[in-house]
Formats: structure tokens, C-alpha cells, sequence
């Protein structure tokens, strides 16, 4: 976008005529709108109810501004020739003598234009942005969130956007601490003290117009977009907790002057989108508000499902609050029902349609996702709602027409709903179970989280006993049967059938269940044989992890204290002989230390990563998890990776994910390439390469190293010309003759 505001200043029509002219040339090409943002806000904030009593700024923001200038924004180093900056700086000066508000409006007119990608201009961009930068603070705060809420071509917002998100939220906040001030009327007739002075004294002094009036500035619908803008645009960094406690002072002093319930509903998202947790108190005035505003303006299931899910994520403890917004819901919903049973009811033609299924939900309880309908039982059943009011009247006609069509995290979500509901009822567990079974005659996974959910639903004291207990009972020995299932290579994808690890404390809490439904007097003993099969297999399986050192002996001592309970039929001795090898451990700490400490804690990290639920590559491995992995494989030597992942494969066989896989495999490849790994800076913020650290072997370690490389779980390592290269210039450097020989074969086969 070219000479922008070179027109505007030379007054060759007016901004808008300019930005439409400009708009209409090229290809118009919107852009993600996606932030850049660091998502690294703190979580752990309170609004700070003392300083709000006593109407003193607080957040330590104090009524003189930072510093605006604009040295960070230097063009040195930018790749621009002496003419451009000569030219810039002089397109500068003019920009410093026209009006603020045409230049505001030039600012908003060109983030406009940069919708089309040919239109980002860097030279326009260097002439404009460090002029708006110095002149801050003549803008009101409304313009101000205007530019915040733009659209911003991510290169722009690399370049300047996120320091002019930092002024806009300094400005606001000495705003906010001038109208602290000024509300406390604290002032007497004696003090003269300026409510702001220069740092500069030297420099010719401006009264500042919107700072004098910062009361009349952040007005009631001021404050509530201040928040809802930064939050929701560019509320994603450290020191924004110190500028939402303030704005909240801001809010909890104006809150009655609302009378829209949803704008209070955009607080909460707005707070919970840029990871702030407010203070109880502060939940507590906007739960008790909400209702009260309800009653005029009535809130849509998509509000209510929003703050009943803000609310919970920010730990909102009191019941009144989720009951009458689900009440809301439940009002909506049953006149959706009502209206179709007027028209003749669901069309039973397409009851095996899944589409046809979601848009019926959808359409029904007037949320946008199923899985959000699964989200909102989750939360009533965490607070202790009762599931005659709001489970049960829905089973028959949402929730087991809608089983088959839940998305693998929604079904377990409500599993674990009704586990929590402590609702047995046939009428949804026979559904359900119908459908685990129809899911594994089908050949399709069956989750060993889903099957463990039915089981402790079935195993309390109070549940009904259901028609197909029976082939349940089949169904767990199928799914958590330690028996190892054949590795299907898949070579579009890479990815391959692996075994579901059944836990250690799987193994106690399935042994657990089994205690407490042998002693239940209606159901048969029969029954329960397939899963008396599986306490000797469990009781095998920590045997052999005991022996290798890598479970915990408090697992081993509940799995022998909850299979005393239970009576099995122990044909093999195998509990006795589990029995014997954990009396034999005398000091714990012997037995803990069999392990060097480094291995054994990446081998937990492998256990942890390797077990995370991603519902069969449904969802992929949480980005989080992901850094902190690779951080640790980052830091821990070649050699102790190398082991951990032997000694991985050892108690679990062919259990390597392909994620996990992904992860192990680069490490392996960047220590022998010497090429250094991805690491977080100490700031946390962002990646950067760590620096390779050179391998030392001994001969002995060579010789292992070989041994393990020949028999490695992971294909890609064990075939790598990059491994068996840094193998055979360790051997010529320890002149291991027969070892150089052998990685040398190895490189001609690789090389075929």
C-alpha cells in the first residue's frame, strides 16, 4: 500500500476514497488471522480485593506513562538504503503535523487493506507506526481498541504490532490508575501536586487532555471493551495480570451499570482466553449479577454454555450459578422437543445418519458442537447436579441416538459424566455397551479408557445389573488381555497397530473392581470368569516389571492387597510368586537405585508421553507435552537416551506410538549428527538450537552401543547411515577393527 498518508497529507482526497482506491487493486486474498502472540500469560492472578476497597491504583501502574520513544523501532538494520530512511523521515515530519484523528484513521484504513497480502507495505509501515507511537497519547481509548482489534498481517504484527499492543496497554492502564485517583477523591484544597509530570521538565510542557479526564475516559462500556478487546486480541503476555486487576477494580466498581448479561459473559471468556484467573470474589459479584440481568435479556444455550464452562475452568465453586444457567439450557431444549414432536417427531429414515444425527443436536440444544453438549453434562456432574433433572429426560431422545456419531473424546467425556453422575440406569449403560461390542466385532478400537469407565460405573454397590453383563465381561478380557497383537506396518501413513498398555494401576483398579462385584449377591460368579483370568496375567506382567526395576513398589502393594480381597483362582502361583519377589525387597531404596537416576526418570517421561490418550491419532500429542519432551531429550546424554529406550522396549514390547517414535528418532539423529536440538530459551518464550555436545565411548561402550543399535525398537534408528556412520568413526578412533568392519558393511547395505 503505497503513499497512504502521503495522500492524506497532501490532501489529494480524503482517507476513505484513498483506501478504497487502494483496496481494488490486485487480488484480494484474505489472511488467517491467527496471533503471534507468546502464549505464555500467567494463570495465577487475582483481582486484589483490598487495594479495590480502598480505591488506590493498584497492579503498581502509576499515573505517569512509560516512556513511548521509539529507539526499539530504529530503521538501522532494517535493509533500507540512506534515500529511503532520508525519505521516511521526512514523511514522518509530516505525519507529526496533521490531525490525530486523520491519523488514526489512516492507521485503521491501511490494517483494512492489508486483508489482500499485496498490499503490506514495510516502508509505509516504517513512516506510520513510529509516528503513532510517539503521538499515543492523543488517542482515546475507543480508537485505541479500534487498532487493537484490526486485522493484522502477521508480518506487521512481527514488525510493530506487538510493541504497539504493549503501549496500548500501558496507556490504558496509567489511564485506569489516573481514574483510581481521581475516584478516590483523596485531594484537598492545600494539594497542588500535578496529577502528571513530564520526565522531561526541560521540554515544553503539554497538557495531556485525556489523562486529566480519565474518569469520563473509562466510562462503564469503556472498561468492559478494554477488557474484552485485550483479552480476547492481545491478552496473552506476563504483565497483562497486573493490567486486568486493574481494569477489574474498574468493572467491579461500575458492575451495576450493566444491564446486558452477554457482555459479562465476554468478560469471563475474554479473562479465560488470555489465561487470568480472577479471584473468587470477583467470580462471585459477576455470578450473582448475571441472573439478575437474565431476567430481562434472556441469555442463548451458547452463552450459557460459555460461562457455564469459564466458570468451571476458572474454579468457580458455587452451585446457584451452574443450576440457573442450565436451567436456561434445559428451558430451550425442551421446547426444541416439544416443537418437534409437534411436527411429527425425528425422521426415523436417517436415525443412521450421522450428519443428520449432529445437526438434530445441534439444532436441539442450540450448541455448535456436540462435543460441547457432552461438556456441559461433564461440568453439572462435577458439581454435584442432579442427574434426574438434567441426564435422564435426555437419554431416550439425544444422547443413545447420538452414541454412535460422539467423537472419541466426547464419548469418553460422557462415560466419565455418567461415572460421576452415579447413574446406572439400563437405559443408557445397555446402549452403550451394545456399542463398545458392536465397535470390536467391527474390528474397531475400542479404548481401554472406555471400557474401564463402564466397569467402575457397574461395579458400585447401588448399580443396576445389566442385561449384557455377560458379553461386557467378554469385552474387558478382550481389551485389557495382555496378549501381544501383531505389528501391522503401514507405510502411507508410518503408522502402525500397536498394543494398548494396560497400566499398572489399571491392573490395581481392575482387581479392585472385581472385589466389589464378586461381592454383589445378584450377579452370577460365572460371569466374572473372564476377568478372573486376568489377575494371574496381571500378577506376571509386575513380576516381570518388578524384576527389571522400573514399576513402583506402591503399585505392586495395592495390586497384592486388592487380589487378597478378591478370590481367584491362582492355578499358577503366579500372585504367590509376585508375593515372594516384593517380600524379598528389603530397603526401598536398593531397589529404586538398581536404575541410574537419569535413565529411569526418561523412562518415566517415555511412559508418560507413550500414554497419552490420543484417542488412536484422533488428537495429536498437546503441544505442551511435546516441548517438555523434547526439552528432556535434549538435555540427557546419548548414550542414557540410548538405554532408556532399550529398557522401554523390554517391559513393553512393540508398544512405541508413532508419535513417541517421531520424537525419539530426531533426538537420536541430531546427538550423532551433532547438529544440537530444539530448546525453550530461559525466558520461556520462545525455541532455540542447543548447542551438540560431543559423545565420549569407551571401548566397552561401543560394543554395547552395537549391540543395542542391532536389536533397537525404533527401524529408523536401527537402519540409520547417520548412526552406523558415527559408529565406524568412534571404532577408528578406539581402533575397534571388528566393529569398523561391521558398521562398514552396515553402510554398504544402507547405501544399496
Amino acid at each position: 500500500m503505497r503513499r497512504v498518508f502521503h495522500l492524506l497529507v497532501a490532501g489529494r482526497g480524503d482517507a476513505r476514497a484513498v483506501a478504497l482506491r487502494l483496496a481494488t487493486r490486485g487480488t484480494t486474498s484474505p489472511r488467517a488471522r491467527t496471533p503471534i502472540v507468546p502464549r505464555d500469560a500467567q494463570s495465577a492472578f487475582v483481582f486484589d480485593s483490598d487495594k479495590a476497597q480502598s480505591h488506590t491504583p493498584v497492579g503498581g501502574w502509576s499515573a505517569t506513562p512509560r516512556t513511548t520513544s521509539t529507539d526499539r523501532m530504529s530503521l538501522e538494520g532494517s535493509g533500507l538504503t540512506a534515500e529511503e530512511m532520508a525519505f521516511i523521515k521526512i514523511e514522518q515530519e509530516k505525519l507529526r503535523e496533521i490531525p490525530i484523528d486523520a491519523l488514526v484513521e489512516g492507521v485503521t484504513l491501511y490494517l483494512r487493506a492489508t486483508d489482500n497480502k499485496g498490499l503490506v507495505s514495510p516502508r509505509e509501515e516504517h513512516i506510520l507506526f513510529p509516528v503513532l507511537m510517539e503521538r499515543i497519547q492523543q488517542v482515546p481509548v475507543n480508537q485505541l481498541l479500534d487498532m487493537v482489534e484490526a486485522h493484522w498481517d502477521r508480518a506487521t504484527l512481527a514488525r510493530y504490532g506487538i510493541p504497539l499492543n504493549d503501549l496500548i496497554r500501558d496507556r490504558i492502564a496509567v489511564l485506569g490508575a489516573a481514574a483510581s485517583v481521581a475516584n478516590a477523591d483523596t485531594t484537598t484544597e492545600h494539594d497542588d501536586t500535578p496529577l502528571y509530570k513530564n520526565e522531561n521538565e526541560n521540554q515544553e510542557s503539554a497538557r495531556d487532555v485525556i489523562l486529566e479526564n480519565a474518569a469520563s475516559e473509562l466510562d462503564a462500556d469503556t472498561v468492559l471493551r478494554a477488557i474484552y478487546v485485550m483479552g480476547i486480541f492481545a491478552g496473552r503476555r506476563k504483565r497483562d495480570v497486573e493490567f486486568f486487576e486493574l481494569l477489574g477494580f474498574h468493572l467491579m466498581r461500575q458492575v451495576d451499570s450493566y444491564t446486558d448479561p452477554n457482555k459479562l459473559v465476554n468478560v469471563l471468556t475474554a479473562l479465560n482466553r488470555a489465561k487470568v484467573k480472577p479471584s473468587p470474589q470477583f467470580l462471585h459479584h459477576l455470578a450473582r449479577r448475571i441472573p439478575v440481568l437474565a431476567k430481562n435479556t434472556p441469555l442463548q444455550p451458547l452463552s450459557c454454555y460459555r460461562a457455564i464452562s469459564n466458570f468451571n475452568h476458572m474454579g468457580h465453586t458455587q452451585m446457584d450459578i451452574y443450576r440457573f444457567l442450565s436451567d436456561c439450557m434445559v428451558a430451550s431444549i425442551e421446547a426444541n422437543l416439544a416443537a418437534e414432536k409437534a411436527s411429527g417427531g425425528p425422521n426415523r429414515e436417517r436415525e443412521k445418519d450421522g450428519g443428520c444425527q449432529k445437526n438434530r443436536l445441534i439444532a436441539i440444544t442450540g450448541l455448535p458442537r456436540p462435543s460441547m453438549f457432552t461438556k456441559w453434562l461433564y461440568v453439572l456432574a462435577r458439581w454435584g447436579a442432579p442427574h434426574q433433572v438434567y441426564l435422564r429426560p435426555y437419554i431416550p431422545t439425544l444422547i443413545v441416538p447420538m452414541l454412535p456419531f460422539f467423537p472419541p473424546p466426547s464419548f469418553t467425556r460422557l462415560l466419565d459424566t455418567i461415572r460421576r453422575f452415579r447413574c446406572s440406569d439400563p437405559a443408557i449403560l445397555e446402549p452403550i455397551i451394545a456399542h463398545l461390542l458392536h465397535q470390536y466385532e467391527t474390528t474397531k478400537p475400542v479404548a481401554r479408557v472406555d471400557v474401564m469407565l463402564v466397569l467402575c460405573i457397574l461395579s458400585e454397590e447401588e448399580a443396576n445389573v445389566v442385561s449384557n453383563f455377560g458379553d461386557f465381561m467378554r469385552l474387558c478380557h478382550d481389551v485389557l488381555s495382555l496378549q501381544p497383537l501383531e505389528v501391522i506396518p503401514e507405510r502411507r501413513s508410518h503408522r502402525r497397530k500397536v498394543p494398548q498398555l494396560v497400566r499398572p494401576i489399571d491392573m490395581c483398579t481392575t482387581v479392585l473392581y472385581l472385589g466389589r462385584l464378586q461381592r454383589r449377591v445378584e450377579i452370577p460368579l460365572e460371569e466374572l470368569d473372564p476377568l478372573l483370568q486376568l489377575v494371574e496375567q496381571f500378577a506376571v506382567r509386575l513380576l516381570h516389571l518388578l524384576n527389571m526395576g522400573v514399576v513402583s513398589l506402591s503399585y505392586v502393594d495395592s495390586f497384592l492387597a486388592a487380589a487378597g480381597d478378591a478370590q481367584y483362582p491362582d492355578t499358577h502361583h503366579s500372585i504367590r510368586r509376585l508375593l515372594e519377589a516384593r517380600q524379598a525387597i528389603d530397603d526401598e531404596d536398593d531397589y529404586y537405585a538398581r536404575l541410574d537416576i537419569d535413565v529411569r526418570e526418561l523412562l518415566f517421561k517415555i511412559v508418560t508421553v507413550n500414554g497419552n490418550n490420543t484417542y488412536f491419532h484422533y488428537r495429536p500429542l498437546p503441544g505442551a507435552l511435546q516441548v517438555d519432551f523434547r526439552e528432556a531429550l535434549a538435555h540427557v546424554s546419548f548414550l542414557d537416551l540410548m538405554e532408556a529406550i532399550v529398557l522401554y522396549e523390554t517391559a513393553n514390547p512393540n508398544a512405541l506410538q508413532f508419535e513417541t517414535n517421531l520424537l525419539l528418532t530426531r533426538s537420536i539423529l541430531a546427538k550423532v549428527k551433532m547438529t544440537g536440538e530444539e530448546v525453550v530459551d530461559e525466558e520461556g518464550r520462545t525455541l532455540k538450537m542447543d548447542a551438540p555436545k560431543d559423545i565420549l565411548l569407551t571401548r566397552e561402550d561401543l560394543k554395547k552401543l552395537v549391540s543395542q543399535v542391532k536389536s533397537f525398537p525404533i527401524a529408523a534408528v536401527q537402519t540409520s547411515p547417520e548412526v552406523w556412520a558415527f559408529i565406524a568413526n568412534k571404532a577408528a578412533t578406539l581402533h575397534e577393527d571388528s566393529v569398523l568392519e561391521e558398521a562398514k558393511k552396515q553402510l554398504e547395505v544402507q547405501n544399496v
